[in-house]
């Protein structure tokens, strides 16, 4: 009978286990799947290295990573890092921390932070490339110490991470106000200029841009100048971005025969999607000057340009011409699609999502994802979510290129941080690309 009645209480002890071990289970599978994201740093972790020179340590992104070992890869008339990469993955890794709360994102971040530093030049601008025995680059032509992209990014991520810095660690954000301070002492009296006009293939574009033409970097000041001015409220920074804003409106195509109505023409008559910010720094512009043409800009071209885009399988080039009003399209490319053609006009949906709270610009930009998981004209899933790798680009319809380096890396990895930084677009993700 005693021995019944132990057995009886083993068998309840067992159930108890079982029952406590079920629990266990079950929350932890609640916590796997409210933990669920696209996100893997695996990659870009592995392109992340760590220098000290003439005793200032920093963090770098290796720029080439070739296929099949991935390996990092330097380039002879370049060098090995730059940046470029440094100052988008700068970024993307303080979005990571304010996804995961990881200090060590946060911490790469900084590191990063360092490098831009390190590479501002005497004259306010930065130099692009460093090489593998850690000597600075300063005479090529892509990284000369000019007004050029490298620059207006390293001013972007430098005015994006300056309050969260600020906070824990004020002597690098120090570093990083006086940085700013004379890059825009250096470049506020280049743009606020007079405002001219140049007729090309029948569009009268702007003078006063970067590079004449250039509204694609026009996009990238507007971006980093409201940064800037929340913070410092500079004169100099709001009068920044309203000169570029001038010039990037004056890029709009309008015709409302064509398919590109509201597009924004990137350089002279031409259009790429790398770069492609305007939308989206545009909206940036009127948060802060409440001006309404910046708004109803932006949206046109993503109401009108966008859905075109996601039907043709995307284009990566076009040129146009002005015959009396008409849009008249010379030359189109889609091979040679990027992941940094797609992020910025995910940036600018989500962006569209914040401010109008309107359900077609998150549908929009979860379609436009697509890309990374085969919605593309090679039907490739660029972005592995196992590796943290995304292919370099499609070559064709038939060709990938299967490197995948710094830029394609950090743009999918930008374009997925800004869809999980809003619980709803983050679910709706998992729902259509993972948990389907």
């Amino acid at each position: 009978m005693s021995c019944n009645n132990n057995n009886r209480g083993i068998d309840k002890g067992v159930q108890r286990m079982k029952n406590h071990l079920l629990i266990a289970v079950v929350f932890l599978a609640q916590g796997w799947l409210f933990g669920q994201s696209l996100i893997n740093t695996a990659h870009l972790d592995h392109l992340y290295k760590e220098r000290t020179v003439q005793g200032k340590s920093f963090g770098i992104i290796g720029i080439y990573s070739e296929y099949p070992d991935y390996k990092i890869v330097e380039d002879a008339d370049e060098g090995w890092a730059c940046v470029d990469d440094a100052a988008r993955a700068a970024v993307f890794y303080l979005n990571h921390y304010r996804l995961t709360a990881n200090e060590e994102s946060f911490r790469k971040a900084k590191q990063l932070t360092r490098f831009l530093l390190f590479m501002q030049a005497p004259n306010g601008y930065f130099y692009n490339f460093i090489f593998s025995n850690d000597s600075v680059n300063s005479d090529f032509r892509t990284s000369l110490a000019e007004p050029n992209w490298w620059t207006w990014r390293a001013f972007f991520a430098l005015s994006e991470l300056f309050v969260p810095v600020r906070t824990n660690d004020p002597a690098l954000a120090d570093s990083m106000a006086s940085a700013m301070n004379a890059l825009i002492a250096k470049v506020s009296p280049l743009y606020n200029k007079e405002k001219t006009f140049k007729i090309i293939e029948g569009f009268s574009v702007p003078c006063w841009l970067p590079w004449e033409h250039a509204s694609d970097q026009a996009a990238v000041i507007i971006k980093a100048a409201a940064n800037h001015f929340k913070f410092s409220q500079d004169p100099r920074s709001l009068m920044l971005l309203k000169s570029m804003a001038e010039g990037i409106l004056q890029m709009q195509l309008s015709d409302s025969s064509s398919h590109f109505d509201g597009l924004f023409l990137s350089w002279e008559n031409s259009w790429h999607g790398w770069g492609n910010n305007q939308a989206d720094a545009l909206l940036d512009a009127y948060e802060i000057t409440r001006d309404g043409r910046c708004l109803q800009a932006a949206l046109k071209e993503i109401d009108n340009v966008h859905p075109y885009m996601i039907e043709q399988k995307y284009f990566s080039e076009l040129n146009f011409k002005n015959i009396n009003g008409s849009v008249k399209i010379l030359a189109s490319k889609s091979d040679g699609q990027i992941a940094y053609i797609m992020r910025p006009m995910i940036w600018a949906s989500m962006h569209a999502y914040r401010i109008t709270g309107k359900e077609n610009y998150l549908t929009g930009a979860i379609k436009m994802c697509g890309w990374f998981f085969g919605g593309n004209i090679a039907k490739v899933k660029m972005y592995n979510p196992e590796t943290g790798r995304t292919f370099d680009g499609i070559n064709s319809p038939e060709k990938v290129n299967l490197n995948s380096g710094a830029e394609s890396t950090v743009e999918t990895l930008l374009a997925l941080s800004v869809m999980e930084l809003n619980p709803r677009a983050k679910q709706e993700m998992l729902n259509t690309y993972i948990n389907k």
